[in-house]
């Protein structure tokens, strides 16, 4: 009988031998997933500094972190007789039993970071991934990194407040991040992010402290309707360690969605502490992420005190107006045309905005009427209707809504149901379902020959 054939039906050769690696190549091998870039040798080096409780750490930074990356610090440092063994694999004093991760405070606590640092890069930290070509090729672009730095750090200063922090480009006079101590959470984010950004933020606060297998504080600042931002800015700390929840984002992101218009995005700072022993910190090489028992329920808690607080908070809206620009004016007049023209000729840049980028703030201005925005494509879009009938069904008290309709400027579609008009300087929502079944019922209810102005009430009201 025929011996069975390898596994695979590849060639009959010997199987590959296994070989135990060596140290050096383990070594690398390891610190790759610990060091994956630059930010992530920053993130180390900071926490190191925090869990030496220094309360002032400043951050050097070359190339995007590649050449240089220098971090100083006031903490209680290294005791002498230590530094033989300081950069060897898995040596801390963070630990030294595996029971002790059940109730770890620390940030650190695998004594992995200063040894991965050593075997991709000369501490300083110098020459980062000098023996990692690949690694290095994919992070050659120094603007690439610099900013996840500054954004590690930015981070870092809004949760700890009584903590200075600075950072800077190597040669740089101004730092790009300088908080100062404070003891108050707003001013370390308007430090951080600016007055812009705590203009519109309130507080928010949980607590589960009865259910007996969830107990769980959070405390933070949310954005309210009014915050407008390209990317969402969520920063959140779990037993003072800056990790990263997906599923708690994800909750997040959606309650905010019934609020925010859909290219907004909100900004978050959340402070989450829970007992040691409901937190896993030991799940992720960078201890980006940790694991939390009962974490669909403690999520749910959260969903449902922000939604509670932007549905109270969400009574007023602020739209930002800008005043009016007169060379959008200037554009009736031919002999300033001519002047404008002239001007772009001889070289002189002209400052007039677009028509199509300005704010309208007067409708009876022709530069705020519907037909300007649409660039000439149609020059039928305002149309005049009889309103007879509107008057004749409207008492004396509508009089102000009649001219509203009669003299309004339309902004735009808010959704399937309402649309925006303008009135003077005032913006009024108008359900266009309900006017338009208005119409629909007119021309049920009255005799033939009035039943064409019907309709045009109906338009007119809907425009």
């Amino acid at each position: 009988m025929d011996e069975p054939s390898p596994r695979g039906g590849g060639c009959a050769g010997e199987p590959p031998r296994i070989r135990r690696l060596e140290e050096s190549v383990v070594n690398r091998i390891a610190a790759g997933e610990v060091i994956q870039r630059p930010s992530s040798a920053v993130k180390e080096l900071i926490e190191n500094s925090l869990d030496a409780g220094a309360s002032s750490v400043s951050v050097v930074v070359k190339d995007g972190g590649l050449k240089l990356i220098q971090v100083s610090d006031d903490g209680h440092g290294i005791r002498f007789e230590d530094l033989p063994i300081l950069c060897e694999r898995h040596t801390t004093s963070k630990l030294s039993a595996y029971e002790d991760l059940q109730t770890i405070k620390s940030m650190g606590f695998r004594g992995e970071a200063l040894a991965s640092m050593t075997y991709v890069g000369h501490v300083t930290v110098e020459n980062l991934f000098y023996n990692m070509v690949a690694r290095k090729k994919t992070l050659q672009n120094s603007n690439d990194d610099y900013p996840k730095i500054v954004d590690f750090i930015s981070r870092f200063a809004v949760h700890h407040i009584n903590v200075t922090f600075s950072c800077r480009k190597h040669g740089a006079n101004r730092a790009d991040v300088h908080s100062a101590s404070t003891s108050s959470r707003l001013d370390a984010i308007r430090s951080v992010y600016g007055a812009s950004v705590v203009r519109d933020l309130i507080e928010i606060k949980v607590s589960d402290e009865d259910a007996a297998d969830s107990i769980f504080k959070m405390d933070g600042y949310i954005s309210n309707a009014n915050y407008v931002a390209k990317k969402i800015t969520m920063i959140l700390f779990i037993n003072d360690r800056l990790v990263d929840c997906t599923a708690l984002k994800r909750a997040i992101e959606f309650v905010y969605s019934a609020t925010l218009p859909q290219a907004s995005k909100p900004f978050i700072y959340m402070s989450i502490n829970l007992p040691s022993e409901h937190v896993d910190v030991n799940i992720h090489p960078t201890k980006k992420e940790v694991s939390l028992l009962n974490q669909e329920r403690i999520i749910e808690t959260i969903r449902n005190a922000v939604e509670e607080k932007l549905m109270n908070s969400n009574t007023t809206r602020i739209f930002q107006t800008q005043a009016l620009n007169l060379s959008g004016i200037a554009q009736a007049n031919p002999q300033k045309d001519k002047v404008s023209e002239a001007s772009m000729g001889s070289g002189t840049k002209s400052q007039k905005i677009p028509v199509s980028q300005m704010v309208r703030t007067d409708p009876r201005n022709p530069s705020g009427r519907l037909h300007t925005y649409w660039h000439g494509q149609s020059s039928n879009l305002e149309k005049k209707f009889d309103l007879v009938s509107v008057r004749s069904r409207r008492n004396q008290k509508d009089a102000g809504l009649l001219d509203i309709v009669k003299n309004c400027a339309y902004v735009g579609l808010a959704d399937e149901a309402f649309a925006l008009i303008q009135h003077n300087t005032r913006l009024y929502l108008v359900n266009v379902v309900n006017i338009r079944m208005e119409g629909d019922g007119d021309r049920r209810t009255r005799p033939a020959g009035t039943a064409e102005t019907a309709t045009g009430a109906g338009r007119a009201a809907a425009v």
